[in-house]
This record gives structure tokens, sequence and C-alpha cells, in this order.
């Protein structure tokens, strides 16, 4: 950013602090020079009327005509016993403020880089998180819901080791819903959880970890690197999902976050499904309880009535 020395006004008033000073030494002297003073006052009058901005006037070609012009005047008056040596300070000043406009420049083409890159990055994601929702199931089959998941997953990811457990709240513990290079029982205890799993219970999203071996091993034996997510749907923990590779930094924070949209989206599908399963479950129980009570209720009233038209018959024979 420019200062005040370096400002349009101040260079203005440089210029005409060194040209008048200048003016005033050269008629001092025998041979004044008068036409060379004519020539830096037309100039200065040119560049302090005209209707441009600092940046215009900061330009190489404007410094370069300053300077030019001002050492030339100089050059033929006698260099540094020249009475306009002063005005090499307008050049000069001229140079310090077109360098700090061209750093001004700089920072703010660099500013607008970073927030263009920043922009890109967010509409990738979100393109991408749109069609992860449309892509994501819609069936209410849990089987299905959790291998199209997996399924999705994989293909945006290409983890060398994944796992997708769901909540057991009757067990305390998480049911392997679904696990590709690793070695997991059907069910898993909370205090069993490896530590990277552990954590993500307790996190408010997705959690990156470039190097394992810094925090604990985490789902496979010969994984360096994962990102691990709690399943969230309607401020209920469902269940985690890890994906893990084998090459350390390779899962970027931009993974974290598309793995943090596909979380949301996939924990209320899986959620749906698991209501859905327990409901169908709920009823066909209620529908086994109503046929057995039928049965009874029915059976039990032919066969009462059998048994006494068998006893009439018998007393009537």
């Amino acid at each position: 950013m420019t200062n005040s020395v370096t400002s349009a006004p101040s260079l203005a008033a440089i210029r005409w602090t060194t040209l008048t000073l200048s003016v005033v030494l050269a008629t001092s002297t025998a041979r004044p020079s008068l036409a060379c003073a004519a020539v830096l006052f037309g100039y200065a009058v040119w560049t302090t009327a005209r209707p441009t901005s600092e940046e215009r006037r900061a330009t190489n070609l404007a410094v370069v005509v300053d300077v030019a012009l001002h050492v030339a005047v100089v050059a033929s008056t006698g260099w540094w016993h020249s009475p306009y040596v002063l005005t090499l300070l307008s050049p000069i000043a001229t140079a310090t403020h077109a360098n700090a406009l061209l750093r001004r420049a700089e920072a703010r083409e660099s500013l607008a880089l970073t927030h263009m890159t920043r922009l890109a990055e967010a509409n990738g994601l979100l393109t991408e998180l749109h069609r992860v929702a449309q892509s994501l199931p819609v069936s209410l089959d849990l089987t299905e819901t959790v291998a199209s998941t997996i399924a999705r997953v994989t293909e945006l990811f290409q983890p060398n080791a994944h796992a997708l457990l769901l909540r057991d709240e009757a067990a305390d513990g998480w049911i392997v819903a679904a696990s590709m290079g690793v070695r997991l029982p059907n069910t898993v205890k909370t205090a069993n959880l490896p530590a990277p799993l552990a954590a993500a219970v307790d996190a408010a999203g997705a959690t990156l970890v470039a190097d394992l071996s810094a925090t604990g091993p985490g789902l496979g034996t010969v994984t360096s690197s994962g990102i691990y997510v709690p399943l969230r749907a309607r401020n209920e923990l469902v269940g985690l999902l890890a994906i893990e590779r084998i090459i350390p930094t390779t899962l970027t924070e931009r993974d974290r976050a598309l793995l943090d949209g596909v979380a949301e989206q996939a924990a209320l599908a899986l959620d749906n499904a698991r209501w859905f399963g327990r409901l169908r479950q709920m009823g066909a129980d209620e529908e086994r309880t109503r046929i057995a009570r039928d049965l009874h209720d029915n059976v039990g009233q032919a066969l009462a009535y059998m048994s006494l038209e068998l006893s009439r018959i018998s007393r009537d024979t």
C-alpha cells in the first residue's frame, strides 16, 4: 500500500517544490537556462492537470518518461552542478510510488486468485455433493442402502480399507454392516474400537488423520492415513464410517469435507432404512399375534362345539 509520502498529492507537491527551488537557483546563475525551466514547468502542469488515475500515472512508461526528461535537463545544464539537480527527486518519488502501486496490484491479484481458487474448490465440492445426493439410495431396505453407500464411497475415494458400523443400542456396541481390507467381527464393543474410530464417536464431523503412526493404528494393519466420520441423523448417532489408505498424506482436507457431506446424507438414508425395518418387524409380530389369537379363538370355539355335538350324538345313540 502507498503511504502519504508516495501518494499522488505528495508527488505533485514534491514536483512543484523541487521545480520552484531549481528555477530560483537557475535565475541566480549567469546562464539561467530558462528553456529547460519552461520544459519542466510545462511537464509539471501536464502531469498535474491530466485526469488519470494513480495507477496510470505510475506505469512503467510514465516513470521512464519522467526519469528521462529530468536526467536530460540535468545533463544539459551541468550534471551535478546543474541548478535543476533537485528536480531529480521528483522521478525518484514517482518510481517509489510506482513500485508501491505495483506491490499493491500484485497483492490484490494474489488475493483475487486465492478467492477464485477457493470458489472453484467450493463449487467443485458442491457439485460433487449434489451428484452424490442424487445417487444415494432411496430404498428403505437396509442391505441395499449399506451396499449403495459403500459403492459410492469406494467410487469417490478409492480407499484401501473401509468399514461401516451401525449403532447397536441394546448391546452398547456396533454392528459391522460392511468392511473391506480389514478383519472385524460381526459386532464390536465400544471399548474395543480402534483409537481413531473411538475418537470419531464424540467428534462433531469428519476427522482427517494424515499419519496413523502418530495417533495409533486404524482399522487395517498396513494403512497409514484415514478419515473417520460419525453418522448422525436427527441428532442421534446411528453409525461410524471410516476409509483408510496405505500411502500416508494422500487424503486431503477436500476429501475430509467431501466425506463429511456424504456422511450427512448417508446417515439419514441408513436411519430411515433401520426405522423402516423396525416398523416392518413390529408389523409382522403384531400380525403373527393376531393370527395366533384368531386361531386360538376360532379353533377353540369350533372344537368346543364339536365336542358338544359328539356328546349329544352319543347320548342319542
